[in-house]
């Protein structure tokens, strides 16, 4: 019975401790303001992810090696054609996106991603 007592109270106190965090970072309190994200969640998110502009920066480097591959992959591939039609960093910001919902679902399907050839690009106009 102790030991339950024990791990309640360093529950309680780590809770406190998120609260003040997700009262001293305004991230954290944005984050809570979507429907299914709570304090855990939102700390967890902060915590692990840190700065979300990196997903931006591995984008930009998927690009830039997309540019110099002798074959792009299919990913690739569909990055330098967005970067042609819509400019560099609305193709930047797209792949990050594209690249969390990839995260994702390797995460929760417990599978790798795979990513196949694509077809030739065609020549800019």
């Amino acid at each position: 019975m102790t030991e339950i007592r024990e791990l309640e109270g360093r529950i309680r106190t780590v809770e406190q401790q998120l609260k003040a965090l997700a009262i001293a970072t305004p991230l954290v309190a944005r984050l809570r303001t979507i429907p299914g994200i709570g304090l855990l969640t939102a700390t967890a998110l902060v915590g692990f992810v840190s700065h979300g502009m990196l997903l931006i920066h591995g984008a930009r480097a998927v690009l830039c090696h997309a540019k110099k591959a002798a074959g792009p992959r299919r990913l690739q591939h569909w990055a330098l054609q967005l970067e042609r039609l819509r400019g560099h960093n609305k193709a930047a910001v797209a792949l990050a996106n594209k690249l969390a919902r990839i995260a994702w679902a390797v995460w929760t399907t417990g599978t790798p991603f795979r990513d196949s050839t694509a077809p030739p690009l065609a020549p800019a106009v």
